[in-house]
């Protein structure tokens, strides 16, 4: 705990000091009346020093950290909560009790103090200080600042005018109120009540101001948030204050009430609508002293205090004052009905706080309904993982996998959905999560806690499969509450609606439903979707629970979404701790922690030896059976099936205990038939559904196991399974899933046990041992079988490498007692010819283990088990590659048996060390190994390899023969040590192709990659054989190999001459394609399932495009033909198009045609034959299509209306071409705009110079930036951020001139970025500018550097901005390199907010350095910005860099008292010789943020630094550490001045 304790503690004070160093003086400040020793604040050189200084006295210690939530609380470092957490639990609310009064006062002081403030309070008292915190100190240390000195204090600052601005804005409130009458001041009061901190202070105080003094104390109140006077005047009705606000600060359109309760408002609205009619009567009725009788204010302050008028009892004291008005006293209809809804809500809301305070005696349900836990004690902050709406609309425009949200905790979650309005939240998690839990404890918090975040809202907890009929929601609450009762009691008036149905109508944004188990919903009965679509009470708060299945549209709808992932590690602790607290069973808890080894300040070590049982944890419903289990037996099994033994006795005997049965079962071997036979028949079915991976069983298929509906139900009863079955109401499955996946593989390893103890033929021995999804039910069976785990093995005992490692791999899981006669029992079992094997197998692990230890007498199966845990793989891989060189008579046998041993130790392993030294083998030697592979009945169990060195034939054929299951070969190298075309060559493919045929070797390869290989030589005849052997062969990549078309085309002659007349699902990708391959496969009437062909870069000039053409025949499905740069010829695609024309087929579907030329008669034809294609990408850059003809590029749309990516990128398209293609779409039925709007258009690299208006607006909101570089995904349909780049088209301003003057005014583009950058725009209108932004309501960056700008036209810029109301704020500009220098202070003011973090040359938006330079400024405009600027605002400069007239800009800002937000100063490479001391001190002085000067190469002597340096001695300026950069300046005559 000290650990983590020191961990929290330095992470907050680097969090601090990352932040600034000058909260670590406000600390200082703080705990001041806490330091045991004053001196040692000072000499704290950071927050972790301080926090030393309150250990000591025991103030913050490991058991108690409060102090660091009052610090918190009073600092307003909120972002330390976060830190905090991971450790701590943060209360919901913190008083303040270390720090006295005087204290939070002077903290207040400081945080309000401005820049200007301080400045003066400095000259006051003699200082020169930059930071508030130090000022404070300085004060105290001089004993001007001390609890009897502070009201003279800032009786000072107020005739100094210090805090003017902020404090004369109270004191003008203040007065104003008090001008309307003492009355106000007392309703204030009422208001603010609480607010305060200290209750009396509200008596004290005189006027408003001194309540706003209380609210500042309190943090409430202060210069930069005055959001609580905007509400204050709001439910005041005190308007007339606004005038005076408005002088500070917007007053905002709209005002959230945040700060004030609904009873508190509730108290306002009754104060301010009694007369003093009601006043004396009250009076009378409550006894109230008469100096409380004098308005209404006094008066409700008086009736609080008695608790006449609380929150719980307001509803009753309204209803009394109903009762005298009917007794004969004149009623106020006008406030009638806003005091029935008080009344109303206030009987609701006792009604549903009595329900939800018992939900605290919660039954889990595996107890007996008599056996309950105070959910407050156990509740356990689960693991929640929170995503907002935004973020799924960002994932619904990605097709990339889901992300799962960021994790918060339920604090965190209730302040979003509560700052949601008419929030729908889902909440998400599988069963036995705690996601009822969840919901109980929220409802029952809000029962309890008067603070609790949804303490005004209305709350009703349902359970959905209560919900029985399908009734509207309010109906449904109706129901619930007795409305009747209400109406009587409180004798409301009821006309013809309901009053008690009128109000949740008509407040349903005060209603939050909690709705738990959507998964649970019946048929028949409303679905609470119609709350989430808010079809009904639209505006209120909706939380629904479910399990993750069958919840897309709740998704869809919701605003929130949490997924309850259950206990993380550092919770399990705690809820071990609630768990035997809250039973007062505390030390046997402390045992369970320690037995878990919990209370280590390691995670790595937690789980102990009870690695398994601690990963159930994570499930609550799991936790509490292990927390039962170690209750009654002190002792948690590290066997994993010893467990679950323990587990299942614990489930039976809960459920004996909920059925009133008081017998218990005290272990596994004592379970009744009755309650065995149940369990069998789930274990049955669970096994059957692991073997396809599905965790939940069908009541259906459970029912035809059962003997009898009897055992059925009690099969479901028991407590194994909860019902899972979906809500949607047309599945008719009833489905019931275990609590977490190892209960299911244990409840179907004790099936498959018992089985095979009968010696059952059911028993799938080779299903059990081969299937993967089965490798933790074959664990289980092992152990439930025990000593007789021989019966599941035996079978297995074959001479076969597979069986070896099935065997060993299930040793690994016999308990150590057993193993030894388990050993014995399959030597027994084991034929002669195995145990010769074995025995072999044994020689050569003796050969290669070498470690000291005698195995000589070690079995087989044992010794392969401690290799597999002992030893490293790659280390027993390169100790046999060592063995096999010395013994060359064995080798053999040494590769095979360990290919097996590793094979045991990883499955997966790809043995490189070993491939490459068998690859060198001679053919006989590999023949040999291929023999003892046979015998060993031994494959590679590989499904994809690159080899990287050079193969022989001999060994490729071996590899392929015994690597069955290989799905992926690549025969390429990044290594400079193999020339790539070393690896193969055609004749080494022939030998390959030509043995796997003779052997009738049939593959699973479905992709091989052969690159830059030199395959000249290969026969055609043969590579046609190799989709006789691959059947499978999806991908065939062959790029650069030199293959001919006369290769090719005689291996499509043998595929002719084959059997098979259809290949399918295969992927071709050539180097080459001659006329002969498309012709033979057509004469064949070979169907291709080709879906990508892609033959870029190669030489097609010569190829017969009637043939091409028919490669639409034999590829029907052909998705993507890639003919990029080939030097295709319009003529050979339109012979291409005709043979297309000739054709049956008159629809080729699914193409995407990638060619590096297309002619005129290739889109004619196809649009003459009404064909139509399913093109979606299009790419034909790089090629000469300056004789295209437009009109026909047209009708490529029509002939390809699903056309959604067209690259015409290099390809020499004349704006003449676009203009005619455009005219075209004209023409046509369907728009330009719906012809082009969902097209992907790429004319990067084109001159579109000579495009008129219409064609360019037309074009450019269509075309896109988004590849980088040569290469993108062809799959790839995301859309990303567009970026238009003028020069990219050879566009001048003239053409953006035209394209504004076309395009509508209800016309967006979809841009993000506009790339101007060095086009002469000296001439072009700021109107034009404005307009085009207006266009482009998406954008983010603009880009005008060097494009000889003036200032007339920014200045136009930003007049037609503000005109059309476009916002530049979020827009970062870029204008570097335009010469701004007349322009005037308060434009200039108006640019540099969004220019500064822009620097094009680096596309950086970060670090970008702003120098004034880049835009011909100097210092003069500097200073008229500074002018132009004000006090009050701030530039969010963080490097600026500077040039002349330095001295005069110091000057200006010192005399005007401005700081300057500077953190970084550039003054390298100016020349200051002339410069004085005094001017450089000066602007260290104005720039209290400033960490970094640079004076490199200044021409500064020692002399000026010297002065610089006693200048700032003078004025109290620190020169930090690494501050001055001087270097390149001769400063060697600094000696002379020290």
């Amino acid at each position: 705990m000290e650990t983590e304790f020191s961990s929290m503690l330095v992470q907050l004070s680097d969090a601090i000091s990352k932040k600034d160093e000058k909260y670590v003086d406000l600390l200082r400040v703080l705990y001041r009346d806490l330091a045991n020793v004053k001196s040692d604040l000072e000499k704290a050189n950071s927050a972790f020093d301080l926090f030393q200084l309150l250990i000591a006295p025991g103030i913050l210690k490991p058991t108690d950290i409060s102090v660091l939530f009052e610090t918190i609380e009073l600092t307003g470092l909120k972002y330390l909560k976060d830190i905090i957490k991971i450790y701590e639990t943060y209360p919901d609310e913190v008083k303040i009790t270390r720090f006295s009064r005087h204290r939070q006062q002077v903290v207040a002081l400081g945080k309000d103090f401005s820049v200007k403030d301080i400045q003066k309070v400095s000259q006051l008292y003699e200082g020169n200080f930059s930071c508030p915190w130090k000022l404070i100190q300085h004060l105290e240390d001089k004993s001007v600042l001390t609890e009897n000195s502070m009201s003279s204090f800032l009786q000072c600052l107020k005739e100094n005018k210090v805090n003017e601005d902020f404090t004369q804005l109270l004191v003008r409130i203040s007065d104003a109120i008090s001008k309307e009458g003492e009355q106000y001041v007392d309703m204030l009061r009422v208001l603010y009540k609480d607010l305060a901190e200290i209750k009396t202070e509200l008596e004290k105080a005189k006027s408003a101001f001194n309540l706003f003094e209380i609210l500042r104390v309190a943090d409430i109140l202060k210069a930069t948030d005055i959001s609580i006077l905007f509400e204050t005047i709001e439910i005041t009705g005190l308007k007339y204050l606004k005038d005076i606000v408005k002088t500070f600060d917007t007053y905002p359109d709209e005002v959230k009430i945040t700060r004030f309760s609904a009873h508190r408002q509730h108290l306002v609205a009754l104060g301010k609508d009694l007369s003093t009619i009601d006043i004396q009567r009250i009076g009378q009725m409550y006894e109230v002293p008469d100096d409380f009788c004098s308005n209404s204010w006094k008066l409700i302050t008086f009736l609080e205090s008695e608790g006449i008028v609380s929150k719980d009892n307001l509803s009753s004291f309204l209803m009394n004052l109903k009762r005298v008005d009917k007794s004969g006293q004149s009623e106020q209809p006008r406030r009638s009905r806003a005091d029935e809804d008080i009344i109303i809500k206030g009987s609701l809301m006792t009604r549903q706080k009595e329900v939800y305070q018992n939900v605290n005696r919660m039954t889990p349900a595996i107890w007996h309904k008599f056996h309950e836990l105070d959910i407050a004690d156990v509740f356990t902050e689960l693991s929640l993982l929170q995503s907002k709406k935004e973020d799924k609309e960002k994932q619904d425009k990605s097709t990339c996998t889901k992300k799962e949200g960021r994790p918060t905790s339920l604090p965190e979650a209730l302040e979003v959905i509560k700052s949601t309005d008419s929030c729908k939240v889902l909440i998400t998690g599988k069963g036995g999560m705690g996601k009822t839990t969840l919901l109980k404890y929220i409802a029952h918090q809000w029962a309890t806690d008067d603070e609790h975040v949804f303490a005004d809202k209305l709350l009703f907890l349902i359970n959905i499969r209560e919900i029985k009929e399908s009734k509207p929601f309010l109906e449904i609450i109706m129901n619930e509450i007795d409305s009747k009762e209400i109406i009587y009691r409180n004798n409301l008036s009821c006309d013809s609606f309901n009053p008690v149905e009128r109000f949740l109508v008509k407040h349903d944004n005060e209603i939050i439903f909690l709705l738990d188990g959507y998964d649970e919903l019946e048929r028949n009965a409303k679905d609470p979707i119609d709350l989430f679509k808010k079809r009904e009470l639209r505006k209120s708060m909706v939380v629904i629970t479910s399990r993750p299945d069958n919840t897309a549209d709740l998704i869809k709808y919701c605003d929130v979404h949490i997924e309850v992932k259950g206990f993380s590690q550092s919770n399990i602790k705690k809820y071990i701790q609630n768990y035997f607290h809250s039973i007062s069973k505390i030390k046997i808890g402390n045992s369970l922690i320690k037995e878990f080894g919990l209370d280590s300040e390691c995670p790595f070590s937690w789980g102990g030896n009870h690695k398994e049982a601690f990963a159930l944890c994570s499930s609550p419903l799991l936790l509490l059976h292990i927390c039962t289990i170690w209750e009654e037996k002190r002792v948690l099994p590290t066997y994993l099936p010893d467990l679950f033994k323990e587990l299942i006795c614990c489930i039976l005997n809960q459920y004996l205990n909920r059925a009133g049965i008081k017998s218990v079962i005290a272990n596994f071997e004592r379970i009744p038939d009755q309650y065995m036979s149940a369990i069998l028949i789930l274990g049955e079915c669970m096994y059957i559904g692991l073997k396809e991976n599905t965790l939940s069983i069908d009541k259906f298929v459970l029912s035809n196991m059962a003997k009898d509906k009897e055992l059925l139900n009690l099969a479901l009863e028991l407590g194994f399974v909860y019902n899972d079955t979906p809500a949607n109401p047309g599945k008719v499955k009833e489905m019931y899933t275990p609590p977490h996946k190892l209960m299911s593989e244990a409840l179907a390893g004790l099936y498959l046990s018992t089985e095979i103890q009968k010696v059952s033929l059911k028993v799938e021995y080779e299903e059990i041992r081969c299937n993967a999804y089965l490798n933790m039910t074959r664990m289980f069976a092992i152990g439930f079988l025990g000593a007789d785990a021989d019966k599941l093995l035996k079978p297995w005992l074959i001479i076969r490498a597979s069986n070896y490692c099935s065997i060993v791999q299930c040793l690994k899981n016999v308990k150590k007692e057993h193993e030894d006669d388990i050993l014995v029992k399959l030597d027994k079992h084991m034929s002669n010819d195995m145990k010769a094997h074995s025995e072999q197998m044994l020689e050569s692990f003796r050969s290669l283990i070498n470690d000291g230890r005698d195995i000589s007498s070690m079995h087989l199966f044992k010794l392969m088990k401690r290799c597999s845990i002992e030893y490293g793989p790659y280390r027993l891989e390169a100790a046999a590659v060592s063995l096999i060189s010395r013994c060359r008579e064995r080798q053999c046998q040494l590769v095979v048996h360990t290919l097996v041993l590793l094979q045991v130790m990883n499955q997966y392993l790809t043995p490189d060390l070993l491939l490459n030294c068998i690859s060198e083998w001679e053919k006989e030697e590999i023949n040999l190994l291929s023999a003892e592979m046979k015998k060993n009945h031994f494959i590679y169990n590989l499904t994809s390899i690159r080899f990287g060195f050079q193969l022989s034939s001999a060994f490729l054929i071996h590899f392929l023969k015994y690597a069955s299951n290989l799905k992926i070969l690549r025969l390429w190298s990044n290594n400079i040590q193999y020339a790539s075309h070393k690896l193969v060559t055609g004749t080494i493919l022939n030998a390959v192709i030509n043995d796997l045929d003779n052997a009738n070797i049939k593959l699973e390869l479905e992709t091989l990659h052969i690159s830059d290989s030199d395959l000249n030589d290969i026969d055609g005849t043969l590579l046609g054989k190799l989709f006789k052997i691959a059947p499978k062969l999806k991908c065939l990549e062959v790029w650069e190999c030199r293959l001919s078309g006369c290769t090719l085309g005689a291996m499509i002659t043998e595929c002719q001459n084959s059997e098979d007349t259809v290949c399918n699902s295969h992927k071709l990708v050539t180097g080459a394609i001659h006329n002969a391959v498309i012709n033979d496969l057509d004469n064949a009437n070979i169907k291709l399932e080709l879906e990508t062909l892609d033959i870029q870069g190669n030489d097609l000039n010569d190829i017969d495009g009637t043939l091409l053409g028919k490669l639409f025949k034999i590829a029907p499905k052909l998705k993507c033909l890639n003919v990029r740069e080939c030097r295709l010829s319009g003529c050979t695609l339109g012979a291409m198009i005709t043979e297309c024309q000739n054709s049956e087929d008159t629809v080729c579907n699914s193409h995407t045609l990638v060619t590096g030329a297309i002619h005129n008669a290739v889109i004619n034809d196809l649009d003459n034959v009404n064909i139509k294609l399913e093109l979606k990408k299009l790419d034909i850059s790089g090629n000469d299509l300056n004789d295209i003809d437009g009109t026909l590029l047209r009708k490529l749309f029509k002939i390809a209306p699903k056309l959604k990516y067209l690259n015409l990128r290099k390809c020499r398209l004349s704006g003449g071409t676009l203009r005619a293609m455009i005219r075209e779409c004209q023409n046509s039925e369907d728009t330009v705009d719906h012809v082009l709007k969902h097209y992907r258009l790429v004319l990067k690299d084109k001159d579109l110079s000579d495009s008129d208006g219409t064609s360019v607006a037309d074009l450019v909101r269509v075309d896109c930036h988004y590849e980088f570089g040569d290469y993108y995904d062809y799959d790839d349909d995301d859309d990303d951020d567009t970026i238009f780049i003028l020069c990219d088209y050879s566009l001048t301003f003239d053409n953006i001139e035209k394209l504004v003057e076309s395009v509508g005014e209800n016309i967006t583009l979809d841009w993000d970025s506009i790339d101007l950058s060095r086009i002469n725009l000296s001439s072009v209108s700021g109107i034009t500018l404005a307009r085009l932004f207006k266009m482009c309501p998406g954008l983010k960056y603009i880009d005008m550097n060097y494009c000889s700008l003036s200032v007339s036209i920014v200045n136009k810029i930003k007049e037609e901005c503000c005109r059309m109301n476009v916002v530049l704020n979020d827009i970062m500009l870029s204008l570097k390199g335009n010469d701004l220098s007349d322009i005037d202070g308060k434009s200039l003011a108006e640019f540099v907010r969004v220019i500064c973090q822009f620097d094009s040359d680096y596309y950086d938006y970060v670090n970008a350095i702003f120098r004034l330079s880049d835009y011909s400024l100097t210092a003069d405009n500097l200073e008229q910005l500074v002018e132009s600027v004000g006090e009050n605002i701030t530039l969010n400069w963080q490097v600026i860099e500077l040039t002349d007239n330095l001295e005069k800009l110091v000057e200006s800002v010192a005399e005007e008292n401005i700081t300057l937000n500077w953190q970084v100063i550039d003054l390298s490479n100016i020349n200051l010789s002339s410069i004085s001391g005094r001017t450089l001190a000066c602007l260290v002085k104005i720039s209290p943020d400033l960490v970094h000067i640079d004076m490199s190469y200044c021409s500064l002597s020692g002399r000026i630094v010297y002065e610089m340096i006693e200048e700032c001695c003078e004025m109290n300026v620190v020169l930090e550490k690494y501050m001055l950069n001087l270097g390149g300046n001769d400063i060697s005559d600094i000696v002379n001045h020290l």
